[in-house]
């Protein structure tokens, strides 16, 4: 048998150190630039939702989750919140939205502000 020799590769390089405070820096600017920018292209699925129902009363989570392309979970965890707020009613027969109280008296706005119209 021949005897064979094993070469180990050395660094040229001393041991590990932690890279300049200026290169961590610009690293964690550019990160936050990333999650701000992610942040920014995330839809409010709430308002989305209420916008929804409002269009079509009565629609259950499935309607809601096809209809807006959304997750059934986050759908359902979004109206669960909205329920607690008021904004939205849930029936036997699925969600409605709570529509907002209708404006009755008909006099011109400059009367009501205590100006004569």
């Amino acid at each position: 048998m021949v005897p064979v020799e094993v070469v180990t590769p050395v660094s040229e390089r001393g041991p590990a150190t932690a890279p300049a405070r200026s290169v961590r820096r610009a690293t964690a600017r550019r990160a936050s630039a990333r999650r701000a920018f992610a942040r920014s292209r995330q839809r409010d699925g709430e308002a989305s939702i209420v916008g929804f129902l409002i269009g079509h009363p009565h629609s259950t989570i499935g309607d809601l989750a096809r209809g807006l392309n959304l997750d059934r979970a986050y759908v359902a965890t979004c109206l669960a919140h909205l329920s607690f707020a008021g904004e939205i009613h849930r029936a036997s027969d699925g969600y409605t939205a709570t529509q907002p109280m209708a404006f009755t008296d008909h006099a011109p706005l400059g009367s009501m502000a205590g100006q004569s119209a």
